[in-house]
């Protein structure tokens, strides 16, 4: 099954002449299309877009030589240079087409592990039989993301994705945006090992937002030994760093948020990404956070985690996620926990988890589409702000009115072009298909609109590159 049918050119084998032009226009159209094929391995379903060249591995989508600078920024593969992209997502939700047809336009393949029809003694089982403080919404979401580590966990890859089937992502998120970041952290953790000789670990003494976060002072050579902590050389031989260096990479979320004078307390590196939001176009929140941090417009952070709110996508190794299978397979027995997310902070600031953060995020939940937790549970009273309140966020007056309208007119919060918004608003032609792969190469390219789109192939074609498709 695919998720677009393919025409049929017609050829007359009578006429020599119209074969070879017909055989010509269908080396062409092929030439200008991907195919997606919507097929069923295990107990999941792939969305998968095909090129004239196999897949690369995640080993493989970095270069043999990492110092050649163009080689370098060269696209992820179509899982972003993770083993696998994992949706956390229902048989029946509304969203699987919107988010096949944003995969297939951005070369990316998602995964969906079936997931069980969650019955009333799962939810019982599931839940803290003293203090249970979680509604029937946020627990069936928390196993959701459960079942997808547990299928991660029969697959033979180091690294995934998971990611919820609500969250929208740029349309240069596989060309630019993954290896951008995939670049910085490596950055980061190369400076480290060449200074200190390890990468140095973060911690909040009391969890208190005026405690300052100190950095644990460089450990003992058994130390280092005993907690595998790296030593030596750092190498760059795969798109992301070793996982000996992370546990939880953070891709979308509501917000790690924290004070300015944290930052200099935790290891973090600073860089261009042309393709973010200006300034102005960044969710109010995000604004009021990178401002006193002194970050240029259009940069992006890679840091620490210290408390980052929402899964909306995450990276987990296979150490990482056996951990939280083992330890947060069920609700915390005499304490109770709101959300799955709630918990992850919590691994990330008190557990000892080696957690970092893409600050602003890559990914974030389409805000016009109400969530399975929210359908489930109804309208959260006080919102985030509560929940950044609780976690110590500095307090900051609600965004007003007028920042409200301008962030909706925008679209998903942070990011620029985002896939899915093109998607509901230009639908998926011939045209569009192609102005979105030619895009994604380009920097600051956007066709969010009809006019952008007019107007971006105009740009194109004074470029040279004409041979586009008229609709």
């Amino acid at each position: 099954m695919t998720v677009r049918e393919m025409g049929t050119i017609p050829c007359r084998r009578r006429d020599l002449f119209l074969l070879s032009v017909c055989t010509l226009t269908i080396f062409i159209w092929l030439q200008l299309h991907h195919l997606n094929n919507h097929a069923v391995s295990g107990a999941a379903t792939h969305w998968t877009q095909k090129s004239q060249t196999p897949i690369q591995s995640p080993t493989e989508a970095w270069q043999q030589d990492p110092n050649i600078e163009d080689e370098r920024n060269k696209a992820a593969n179509a899982t972003l240079g993770f083993g696998r992209i994992i949706a956390v997502s229902t048989r029946t939700s509304h969203r699987r087409t919107s988010l096949s047809i944003s995969a297939d336009l951005t070369g990316l393949e998602i995964s969906i592990p079936d997931q069980p029809a969650w019955t009333d003694a799962d939810l019982a089982n599931f839940k803290a039989k003293n203090k249970s403080m979680i509604k029937k919404g946020s627990a069936l979401a928390w196993m959701g993301h459960l079942n997808a580590l547990r299928w991660f966990m029969t697959q033979p890859y180091e690294t995934a994705v998971i990611i919820e089937d609500d969250i929208n992502w740029d349309i240069h998120l596989r060309t630019k945006q993954a290896p951008l970041l995939a670049r910085g952290f490596h950055d980061l953790l190369e400076r480290e090992m060449r200074t200190n000789g390890y990468i140095r670990p973060v911690k909040d003494k009391d969890h208190n937002r005026t405690t300052p976060w100190t950095p644990i002072p460089k450990p003992s050579t058994l130390e280092l030994k005993s907690k595998a902590i790296s030593s030596g050389p750092y190498q760059r031989t795969a798109f992301w760093p070793d996982s000996k260096y992370w546990e939880i990479l953070h891709l979308g979320h509501c917000g790690d948020f924290y004070p300015a004078d944290k930052l200099s307390h935790i290891l973090h590196n600073t860089y261009p990404d042309p393709n973010m939001p200006s300034p102005t176009g960044l969710h109010i929140d995000t604004q009021r956070f990178l401002n006193p941090l002194g970050i240029p417009p259009r940069h992006r952070l890679i840091h620490q985690s210290l408390r980052p709110l929402c899964t909306f996508a995450y990276a987990v190794t296979k150490e990482s996620a056996r951990k939280i299978l083992e330890q947060f397979s069920t609700e915390e027995e005499n304490h109770g926990t709101a959300a799955y997310d709630v918990r992850i902070l919590e691994a990330c600031r008190d557990l000892g988890f080696k957690c970092w953060s893409a600050n602003p995020e890559l990914f974030h939940h389409l805000d016009d589409q109400a969530s399975e937790i929210a359908n489930v549970n109804g309208p959260k009273p006080a919102g985030i702000v509560a929940r950044k309140e609780e976690f110590g966020v500095p307090d900051e007056p609600p965004p007003s009115a007028e920042d409200t309208a301008r962030a909706r007119a925008r679209g998903t919060p942070n990011v620029a072009c985002g896939i899915r918004t093109l998607v509901e608003r230009l639908g998926a032609s011939r045209n569009v298909r192609e102005m979105v792969r030619l895009a994604g190469e380009m920097d600051g390219m956007c066709p969010i609109t009809v006019d952008e789109l007019d107007l971006m192939r105009g740009q194109i074609v004074e470029k040279g590159r004409s041979n586009l498709p008229v609709g």
